[in-house]
């Protein structure tokens, strides 16, 4: 048993017949289920890629939203560095201020020479009287 088409609609162009009648088309029961399966696979297709695009939509806008997230971050970023630069350059005037600060108290040796000559002769002179 066969599966008949009609239709008034061809691909190709054939001459004219006297009759005007429709053409009619058939299918093996095969081929019909075949053409039948492919065009449900075509619905079902359609509606996934409608699908798809919704899909498609809902992440052009999560990496919008991360694009933007990614800028805040960038500025987080460049201002953290630009704090941590900051603080660099603090704590090194503070290393040198007590650098400086360590020199200015260290005693110098020309200090410690006079105070240990003198103390030798303070020494020598209570050693002397006595």
């Amino acid at each position: 048993m066969g599966i008949i088409l009609s239709t008034n609609f061809s691909f190709a162009q054939q001459p004219a017949l006297a009759d005007n009648k429709p053409k009619v088309i058939c299918f093996s029961e095969e081929d019909a289920g075949k053409i039948v399966v492919d065009l449900e696979k075509y619905q079902k297709q359609s509606e996934l890629v409608d699908l798809i695009k919704e899909e498609n939509k809902e992440l052009e806008i999560k990496i919008a939203n991360l694009d933007k997230i990614i800028k805040s971050q960038d500025e987080i970023i460049k201002k953290s560095n630009e704090s941590i630069e900051n603080l660099q350059k603090l704590m090194d005037a503070q290393k040198e201020a007590y650098e400086k600060q360590i020199q200015e108290s260290k005693p110098s040796i020309w200090k410690f020479i006079g105070t240990a000559l003198g103390s030798l002769a303070v020494g020598l002179c209570i050693g002397l009287l006595i």
